[in-house]
């Protein structure tokens, strides 16, 4: 986190996962960047067990304990959905694949548009 090699952000949010051993600092260290927004996950802080903590955990170990623990199964599948529904958009039109293609587009999630209880926009 030193501010000469994080100066290219300058004017954009940052959000940092901090180590569990570390969001004292990282949150301190934080406030002093006045060149972009940064918000300081606490994530491990309110979440890790104490053996977690013990261990230093950072936010890759943790998201993995979350899989392992079948804790994040709903992104999963939410993805997968995302990826069902795409395929039938393809199957219908079959040109939207050549546009994915061309445009080197990427899937990165689907949610409904509205709700019964409203029009369509």
């Amino acid at each position: 986190m030193r501010e000469e090699k994080l100066r290219v952000l300058s004017g954009r949010t940052v959000l940092l996962f901090p180590d569990s051993d570390a969001y004292a600092e990282w949150k301190q260290r934080a406030e002093s960047m006045y060149f972009c927004k940064v918000v300081v996950s606490d994530i491990i802080e309110r979440n890790a067990t104490p053996k977690q903590k013990e261990a230093h955990i950072d936010i890759a170990d943790w998201i993995i304990f979350q899989i392992r623990e079948g804790k994040v199964m709903s992104t999963a599948n939410h993805l997968v959905e995302a990826e069902r529904i795409l395929q039938r958009m393809i199957e219908k039109n079959p040109v939207l694949q050549k546009l994915i293609d061309d445009l080197d587009l990427v899937l990165v999630g689907a949610s409904p548009i509205g709700n019964d209880d409203e029009k369509p926009p």
